[in-house]
């Protein structure tokens, strides 16, 4: 299979994970407010699950997006008062000058703020640092938080035996962008130095 989700769960201390569709986001508690790292296919389907979780939507402070595509961003309405964050790059993909894929098109975000690869932003105390990886997407990217748990969104896949592995090439806007993008940021460490490494599609590894 392609793909394969977990479940809507807690994963850690202060991570959580919520199921939509084929899709996962993921949520950390700083203490202070609650950080959103994409946020699913549907503000119904999002909404459901962190509740089942316990969590409140309205405290949801910041929302960083891994990239546009639909299945990780649709959500957004739930979170109206939330700051979200998106790579530079990615404003292409959402301004109606760069297709998707052929005469395809992402949809538009409304009050957004970009950031530029490797541009840290402080929510409070907690560190979130965005790391461009091109290739999925214009902007696709990764966000490193607190320096050790590793969010992918498309970047990468993991296998059943959780082996790292490029994603897929008929999904990818540049396939081999994406592979080399995806090495050169492996070659740097951040992927073995991650504690956990938090996917799009294909569940979680803990380093």
């Amino acid at each position: 299979m392609f793909f394969r989700p977990i479940k809507t769960s807690k994963i850690d201390t202060n991570i959580y994970t919520v199921l939509t569709g084929f899709s996962n986001f993921y949520i950390f508690d700083s203490g202070d407010s609650l950080i959103c790292f994409d946020c699913g296919m549907s503000s119904l389907t999002a909404e459901a699950g962190m509740k089942s979780l316990g969590l409140d939507k309205n405290n949801v402070s910041d929302v960083f997006i891994t990239h546009s595509d639909y299945d990780h961003r649709s959500g957004l309405n739930l979170f109206k008062n939330a700051n979200v964050y998106i790579s530079k790059n990615e404003e292409k993909m959402i301004d109606g000058s760069t297709p998707r894929k052929l005469f395809m098109y992402n949809k538009k975000i409304k009050n957004y703020k970009t950031l530029s690869d490797r541009e840290v932003v402080y929510v409070n105390n907690t560190k979130v640092q965005i790391i461009v990886c091109e290739g999925h997407t214009l902007g696709s990217s990764f966000y490193l938080i607190n320096d050790e748990i590793l969010v992918c969104g498309d970047n990468l896949r993991l296998t059943k035996d959780k082996k790292i592995i490029p994603f897929l090439l008929m999904m990818n806007r540049e396939h081999q962008k994406s592979k080399e993008s995806l090495q050169r940021i492996m070659d740097e460490g951040i992927i073995d130095g991650a504690k956990i490494l938090l996917t799009g599609h294909t569940g979680y590894k803990k380093n």
